[in-house]
Parts: C-alpha cells; structure tokens; sequence
C-alpha cells in the first residue's frame, strides 16, 4: 500500500461539514502511514475548506431530479478502482445506495461509526446489514454496547480535525479573534445552511442583546463568513484550534462541535436538533458537565448570565488524540491480512 495513487475511497457523501471533516483526518492519516493517496467522495459545500495534497476530493454534484442521485452515486463507485470502501457514518450509504452496490464490490469495506437514531436503524435493519457486509467497524464516539456489534470493531477516541494538543492558547486564540482580555466571549456556531445558519445567529444575537452587560463579545462562525479569524464572522478552519478563546460556544449538538467543545474543555450550550440519521439526543445524555442542552430561545441569555457570575476559572480537558492515527492502523492493518 504505498502507490501514490491509493486504492482506497473514502465515502463522505452527507451535505454539512462533519463527513468531510472525520474523511479528511483520516485520509490524512492514511497518506501518512504510506497507504497511498486516498480518493474522498463528497458532496458539493465546504469541501473547499479541505483541499490537500494528501488526499483527492471527488465531488458529487446531485442532479436537478433528486431521484435520479442514487443513480449518479452507483455509476461513481464502479467507475473507480479502489479495493477498500471506508463508508463514514451511514452504514447504508447516503440513499440506501449501498445495499445495491456491495452485491457486486469484492474489496474490503470498513464503517466509521457514529451515534444514529434508534428509529432509522431498526426500520432500514442496520444492525443486520453491518454485520453481513463490513470487515471492520470503527466505534468512534461512546456507544451504547448493543450499538452495531460486529466481531471485527475497535474502539477509537473522536475523529478530529486536529489533535487537541494542536490548539491555540487561550490568549493566543482570543488575540486572532480580536477580542479584548477583559471581555466574556460567546462563540456562536453553524454549519447547517446559509439560511439557517443566519437564522440562528440572529436568536442568538437578539438573545445576547438581552443580556445587556458590556463585557459580552459575541462572535460568529460558519462555512459561509469571512476566511480571516478575527472578523465578527469567520470561516476559519479547523474552529477547534480557536475555541480555548472562547467562554461560551453556542451550537448544535452535532458530533464535531460536541467532541470538540470536549477536548477544549470550554463551556457549550448545545441545541440537540432532529436529523435524519444523527442522534443529537443520544449524544447529549452523557455530556461532561461543561457542555449543557438547550431547547429554547430564552435559556441563551439565561446561561450567559449564570456564566458571567461563575467566577471560576475552566478547567481544560485530558488532551486526548484524535481518533484519526487509530482508525488509520486500524484500516492498514486489515489490508495487510487480506493481502492487499
């Protein structure tokens, strides 16, 4: 496994960022261990905040009938010749494509597994199609037990888009964001959307506004603002690498921003929201106590003034690895016993 050109596809069709981002460490990691140079296929969006000479992204652009994608996405997949098949997130495929297509594909598949809503699994029979069709299954969020057992899995920390010990200071992070040392700062973050991504920052700003305190900086970040991090609104990648700066993240529940806030040990205010296959709840029962659920507008303002008068100073997380270098040892490693 050491041909420039790999023969390895990594699946990360989806929308949103969190696909390209665990797709992109991997990759990575994989490049670097001497396994090639891995193909990513992704949608069309932020895939522009991941270009590298590591990895290849091959966008899919879906078609103006949405019916005919699945299609689209069928023809990609035997046009290529990779003999491993590592599918993030939807053991299925994006729309059930992948039932089809391992009838016929003879290479070794892996699944990166992540936290999918109970519903979705037991109406498409998931948990059965993981264990007939994949080689390896990658766990790399806490996981109920009984969560899609496989006698070939391992367990890795969160895929990150960069090792926790590659942040920022918090001095040096707020000193990029162009906050003073003396101001609160609220980070508010969407991937989702322009639109709903706007929508968002306009609750959160008019929650902000309620609060009336001087000491409240707010910023904003998403795919879709300004490059430069100390603009009010940046899409400054990776964002972990700047959230040590900040006092109070304000999102969604979604799995990068979750482990992220985690691994920065900073305070988050995280608004579970219903996905098709994601379980934003699930992942929200087993919070560390510095990351909270909210589920209205009104309690924004609330925990930035309960967090204006908590007066002690954050405690930053154990710095553990992303899970990225495991999985990639882990892919390597099955490769090299099926001979490949």
């Amino acid at each position: 496994m050491t041909r420039e050109e790999a023969d390895i596809l990594i699946y990360a069709l989806g929308g949103g960022m969190g696909h390209m981002a665990r797709a992109s460490a991997l990759a990575k990691e994989l490049h670097a261990a001497g396994a090639g140079k891995p193909t990513v296929i992704a949608t069309p969006g932020s895939t522009r905040l991941f270009d590298s000479d590591e990895f290849t992204i091959k966008m899919l652009f879906p078609p103006d009938d949405p019916s005919e994608f699945r299609a689209v996405i069928i023809d990609e997949l035997k046009k290529s010749r990779h003999k491993l098949l590592v599918v993030d997130a939807l053991p299925m495929g994006l729309m059930g494509e992948l039932r089809e297509y391992f009838k016929r594909f003879k290479g070794k598949k892996a699944l990166i597994c992540r936290l999918l809503r109970q519903d979705y699994r037991e109406h498409m029979n998931v948990d059965e199609f993981v264990m007939n069709n994949y080689d390896l299954v990658v766990r790399c969020e806490p996981l109920p037990r009984n969560f899609l057992r496989h006698p070939n899995s391992v367990t890795v920390p969160p895929i990150l888009a960069k090792n926790p010990s590659e942040m920022l200071s918090a001095e040096e992070a707020r000193r990029r964001l162009g906050v003073k040392k003396n101001k609160f700062l609220v980070l508010a973050v969407s991937a989702d959307s322009m639109e709903r991504a706007e929508d968002f920052f306009k609750t959160v700003h008019e929650r902000v506004r309620k609060v009336r305190d001087g000491k409240v900086e707010l910023r904003f970040a998403s795919p879709y603002g300004e490059p430069s991090p100390a603009a009010a609104h940046t899409r400054y990648y990776p964002l972990m690498e700047l959230l040590p700066g900040a006092d109070l993240v304000i999102g969604h529940a979604g799995y990068h921003l979750y482990h992220e806030c985690a691994a920065a040990g900073v305070a988050a205010l995280l608004n579970p929201r219903p996905r098709l296959h994601d379980d934003q709840t699930a992942r929200m029962k087993k919070s560390p106590p510095s990351i909270k659920a909210f589920f209205s507008p009104q309690e924004i303002d609330n925990a930035i003034r309960k967090a204006l008068k908590n007066k002690k100073a954050r405690r930053i997380a154990k710095q553990t690895p992303s899970g990225a270098k495991k999985t990639a040892k882990a892919i390597i490693e099955m490769c090299q016993v099926a001979g490949l």
